[in-house]
């Protein structure tokens, strides 16, 4: 079991917090020992997929289940643009965000109306306000780390982004998805518009993740020729934040 500090919360959500990443490999004992020294208001689990031994102990402990991250992986032989996805092709394009367009991205991720089903958002402690500003600060972070952000349009019109890397043969998509407001098909166009490209590109795989709060994104992936490659549990233990807030209130 490793332990991360996760300081940068604090300046996300103004929460003491941490994550646990469990393995296989754990034992029960060796992870409730571990947790004697942990003292939190706000911990994440990341558990392997067969844990269960470990995921029944957390729950005992205060911990929820909040998600299944999912890990899907396609080849580049494998990927493929479903009928449904062929009449957009020649109408969308994927073309790395110009300085203007990256304002207008971060602002709408800011505002908490695009993903609405991540843990933070559907959380009530935090909401999708917060949880805007977070994945708005995550956004920062990769550009600076080096990923780049990319403009998905439909003609002329922006509809979508996708932030990605692509080191050694993989392309790494780590965010995107389509704005809100932008009609019936634009979840297929975006994703027409980015394995179109990135099937046309010199490498071997494509890696992405998605929740199973979002299982429509997830079925969308597969038409493409995405496969669930790893699931991990997520579960937290919010009861100590959650008693915070409460006498903040009072």
């Amino acid at each position: 079991m490793t332990f991360i500090e996760t300081w940068w919360e604090k300046e996300n959500l103004n929460i003491d917090s941490g994550k646990l990443l469990i393995e296989d490999s754990d034992t029960v004992d060796h992870v409730v020992e571990e947790l004697q020294g942990i003292n939190k208001e706000y911990l994440e689990a990341d558990v392997g997929a067969n844990c269960f031994e470990i995921i029944s102990m957390l729950e005992m402990q205060g911990f929820h289940f909040v998600e299944t991250a999912i890990e899907l992986k396609g080849n580049l032989s494998e990927i493929h643009i479903p009928r449904a996805g062929n009449r957009f092709v020649e109408c969308v394009s994927y073309i790395q965000s110009t300085e203007e367009e990256l304002s207008v991205i971060e602002e709408l991720i800011a505002s908490g109306e695009m993903f609405q089903t991540d843990k933070i958002s559907l959380n009530p402690l935090f909401g999708k306000k917060k949880a805007g500003i977070r994945y708005r600060k995550w956004t920062e972070s990769l550009l600076a780390q080096g990923a780049r952000c990319f403009s998905i349009k439909y003609r002329e019109s922006l509809i979508g982004f996708e932030i990605c890397t692509c080191k050694n043969g993989q392309a790494e998509l780590f965010l995107g998805g389509r704005f809100p407001n932008t009609g019936v098909g634009a979840g297929m166009m975006t994703a027409t518009a980015s394995y179109d490209f990135w099937r046309r590109q010199e490498i071997q795989c494509i890696i992405t993740r998605v929740s199973s709060n979002n299982l429509p994104v997830l079925k969308l992936h597969e038409m493409f020729g995405m496969r669930v490659n790893n699931l991990r549990y997520i579960l937290v233990n919010d009861q100590e934040l959650k008693g915070r807030l409460q006498k903040e209130d009072l």
